[in-house]
Formats: structure tokens, C-alpha cells, sequence
């Protein structure tokens, strides 16, 4: 039979098939999971620790170790050094947020923030898949005032805490 010829016998002639359903993979396995999980603002409310928690184990990662001190906690594609930098400017910001009083002196810091936000995403998958997970860009537009400055801030904390909790190092 040519190629270009539908096949009688409903055979794929070796190709592979795909399910109409985007839910299963090509072997018919059955995955509910949300492929694609994102926050949804807004993100800088009181419960910002546990919205830390649910992005950390969402992290893309190539499964546990298996042995060592680190056993049974998550391989992260995420290194400390990545998030490190984040947190570094991030740092800043809220130290000196401490000393001002008004949210309009710190604007162009808030906006640099989010154009290094981007462009470490550029840069590396894992910090895009982090960035875009817990919705930094997004929290970045919300800041409205100092508090929520403040609070965006220890948001960042909250993310660093349980991604080292849960097994992120250096690799």
C-alpha cells in the first residue's frame, strides 16, 4: 500500500497514535494532574506561606534520593545559587522599604526587580518554572503600598524556606 493510501484496516502502518483525550498519554494512562500549575492572584493575601508550600512541590524535579542525608526529599532542577540571586534583590528591596515611607520612591527598584525576574527566566528553564509557578511576575504588579511590599517579600522568604525544606541544594 503507498503511503499517501488510507489504510482499509484501520492500522497505523507503525505510526504513532495519539489520544483525543489530552488527559491520557500515548500508552491510554489516565493523568488528572494539571500539567501546567500557576497560581492564581491574587497571591499577596495572608495565606501567602501556604501558597509558598503548594508552589514548592510543584517544581519541576527529577524525582528523590534515594540515600544520604538528603533521602526521600525532592531533586529539584532548581539550584540554591538561582534562587539565591532572586532572593538577593529581593533583599534589598525590603531593607530599604523599612526606611521609606512612601512606595513611589522604591517604583523603579520594584520594576528592576521584575526585569531581573525575567531575565534570569530567559536564561535558565528551572528559575522560568519557578518564576511562573509562584507567579512573581504577576505578585510584582499587585504591590500597591509598603505592607504589600513587605509582604511580597517575605513571600520570597517563605518560597526559599520549604524549596531548602524540601530538598533544594546546589547540584
Amino acid at each position: 500500500m503507498a503511503p499517501y493510501e488510507k489504510n482499509k484496516n484501520n492500522q497505523n502502518n507503525g505510526g504513532k497514535k495519539f489520544p483525543n483525550n489530552r488527559n491520557q498519554d500515548r500508552y491510554g494512562n489516565q493523568n488528572n494532574e494539571q500539567k501546567y500549575f500557576k497560581l492564581e492572584p491574587p497571591i499577596l493575601t495572608d495565606d501567602y506561606v501556604d501558597k509558598a508550600e503548594k508552589v514548592i512541590r510543584k517544581l519541576d524535579n527529577s524525582g528523590k534520593y534515594e540515600k544520604g542525608p538528603s533521602k526521600g526529599k525532592m531533586k529539584f532542577k532548581l539550584t540554591s545559587t538561582q534562587i539565591r540571586n532572586l532572593a538577593a534583590l529581593t533583599s534589598n528591596l525590603f531593607d530599604e522599604s523599612k526606611s521609606k515611607n512612601d512606595i513611589e520612591e522604591l517604583r523603579e527598584k520594584i520594576s528592576y526587580l521584575r526585569i531581573q525576574f525575567v531575565y534570569q527566566s530567559g536564561r535558565e528553564p528551572a528559575v522560568e518554572d519557578f518564576v511562573k509557578k509562584a507567579g512573581l511576575l504577576e505578585a510584582l504588579t499587585e504591590i500597591q503600598d509598603i505592607p504589600s511590599l513587605q509582604r511580597f517579600c517575605r513571600y520570597m522568604e517563605a518560597l526559599i524556606a520549604y524549596f531548602k525544606f524540601n530538598g533544594g541544594r546546589d547540584q
